[in-house]
This record gives structure tokens, sequence and C-alpha cells, in this order.
């Protein structure tokens, strides 16, 4: 196994096997034309990815393929992964791939090495091997985690992935998110590295912008995830502080990390994931293309999220049910909190903002 050198290194190597898998056809790019498409109620562009091999209608699952997929166990591509799609191991507990079916060039899996289940949270060797990653790219990247069964997630084996940015040539990297960020913090007048409610996006999600030039510990990256998904289970009005919140997409970058918890894997037909959340839709047929056009993708997104008000209130149950208990120690302390700003939000900001 070829260990990861860090930096230009790492990203030499990953345009190198990215170029050979695709010249000895190991992987293949969907090819696919670009559109931004406007949301008619934020006026924010989100890149559409539009397969060219459009069909009218999704293609249902043979009754043949559906009785040998109940037969046989599903097989698992990261263990092993394929050689010719290993880039290197990062540390003692990941690999990096590249994704077979992609949709933009130079997309990489961030597998264990080990099977891990893809509804655990992101532990610190986790993180450090993401953001490892994001500063191998020369330009803006982000990474992502689809975590839960609602989160549009394709393996059950834990896997991270990163893309580079922008999305498309015309189009800023995650630009409707930075200045959502960029704007929300300022307005609380909070301190770098400090958890908050994004409230000018309309769907739930929570925040921490990284000071410019920093670079954040594997350990403080690991604390303020925590953070982000305790407020991201009382969202989900899941107050028991012993269980993870279910479902979410985690997205990162070099300037901020975002976590957004999820009650559904689909808005109409269209099964959302991270990407979606950071502004880009991989569109597969016509129902699809129609749908995402006719409902815009911010009514999507937040059909799949939690909106704001329903995120208060089951944050207000919760608050309730743990004050109704007695247990006190700093997990339960921990999850109170959270439980307290989240329902302690002011409804009046909600989704009334262009992000």
């Amino acid at each position: 196994m070829i260990p990861c050198q860090v930096g230009p290194k790492l990203w030499s190597s990953i345009q190198e096997t990215y170029h050979r898998a695709e010249k000895n056809k190991n992987s293949f790019k969907f090819d696919t034309k670009v559109e931004v498409l406007e949301d008619p109620h934020n006026r924010v562009d989100f890149v559409l990815r539009i397969s060219t091999a459009l069909k009218a209608k999704k293609t249902n699952i043979s009754s043949s393929t559906t009785s040998t997929a109940s037969t046989a166990p599903p097989k698992n591509p990261f263990l092993p992964p394929e050689p010719e799609l290993l880039i290197c191991q990062l540390g003692d507990q990941h690999n990096l791939i590249l994704n077979k079916f992609n949709v933009v060039p130079y997309h990489v899996i961030i597998t264990t090495t080990e099977f891990r289940s893809q509804e655990e949270p992101l532990h610190v060797a986790d993180l450090k091997a993401l953001w490892q990653v994001l500063e191998a790219f020369p330009g803006d990247a982000v990474g992502f985690y689809n975590c839960g069964q609602n989160s549009g997630r394709s393996q059950p084996h834990k896997h991270m992935q990163a893309v580079p940015l922008p999305f498309s040539a015309e189009f800023p990297s995650a630009g409707h998110l930075h200045r959502a960020v960029d704007r929300d913090s300022v307005e609380y007048g909070l301190p770098y590295n400090t958890p908050f409610a994004v409230q000018s996006l309309p769907y739930c999600c929570f925040a921490v912008k990284f000071k410019p030039g920093e670079r954040p510990s594997p350990e403080a990256l690991g604390q303020l995830f925590h953070r982000l998904r305790l407020r991201a289970a009382v969202s989900l009005h899941k107050s028991d502080s012993t269980r993870d919140c279910s479902s979410y997409n985690f997205l990162l970058t070099r300037r901020f990390m975002m976590l957004v918890p999820r009650r559904s894997e689909f808005a109409g037909p269209v099964a959302l994931n991270s990407l979606q959340y950071a502004g880009t839709f991989f569109v597969r047929n016509e129902e699809e293309l129609q749908y995402v056009k006719r409902t815009g993708p911010f009514s999507m997104l937040v059909q799949a999220g939690v909106d704001w008000p329903t995120a208060m209130q089951n944050a207000q149950v919760a608050l309730k049910e743990m004050s109704e208990g007695d247990s006190e120690g700093k997990a339960e302390q921990e999850t109170r909190e959270a439980a307290k700003e989240v329902a302690g939000l002011r409804l009046k900001r909600l989704g009334m903002r262009k992000p």
C-alpha cells in the first residue's frame, strides 16, 4: 500500500491516478451539460448538471435483478478498493481512491480501511484525513459526508468525499454558502470557531467559520463537529444525549464547516445529498429536470431538510423532556445547551433574506 504524501505531491498523485484510470477505462465520467438555474424565491444561482442521455423516466429495476440482489450480499467496492482507483493510504485508517463514476473531474473518496458504518459520526481521524485532502487541492474544494439513511448516501461503508470548486467556470465556489456564513457570523458578532445557526438560509443548518489563514487541529475539528451535531439532533427532536443525529449532510471547506439535518432522502423524485446543499444538482432524467425547475432548489432543500420553525419546535420539546429528567452528566448538559440555543432563535429572521 502506497502511503500518501501531503500537499502538492498528493495533488499530483490524484491527477496521475485520475488520468491513468480514465485512459484505461477504469473510471467513467458522466457526459453532462451545465445550466445555471436561479432559484425563483431567493434569486440564488445553482448549477444543474444534466445528463446528455436524458431519459423520459427512471428505469425500473428488473425482477431478475431484484431476485439476485435479494439472495446475494451486495459487493463492497471499498474492501478491497480497485487497484486502478487507489491513490494512496492516508495514515493507518483511511484509503484515498477515485470515484469510479464521476460527474466532475478529480472527485475522490476517503474510505476507512476496515468496515465502519456510514451511520457513525465522523471521528478525529476522519476529519484529519479529509482536511489533508482539502489542503492538497491547489484551489478551493469542498469535502462532504452523507450520514444516515436520509442523507443520500450511496454505500453503507463509511466514506467521505471531496471535489474541487467551482462547480462550473461561471459559478462562484459555493458562493451562497460563503455569503450566508460570512454575513450571519458578522451579524451575531461571534468569534471564529463558534457554532451558530445560519438563519439566512431557509433550511435548518449550523456552521462554524474558521479564522482566515489558520489551520484547525484535528482535535478542534472533532470538537466543533460534535457541537454542530448536537444542534442538529435537537432540531430533529433527538434529545437523548446518547443517540446520534440519525441523518445529516456535512460540508467542510478551508473556510467553514456546516451540518444540515435531514428528515427525508427525497424531494419529489430527486434524491438529495451534500452536493445539492453545496449548490449543484445532477439531473438524470426529464422528470427530475422538470421537478427541479418547477419547484426550485431551495424549496427542495427545505423539503428534504428541516424548516426553521419546525427545528425550533423540536428543540423546545426536547428541552422540556430534558428538564423533566434528572440526569446532569456532561453529555446531558451539552445537549441541554444546544436545545436552549435552537429553541431560543428569533423566528422573525427566518427565511426572509437573500443569502
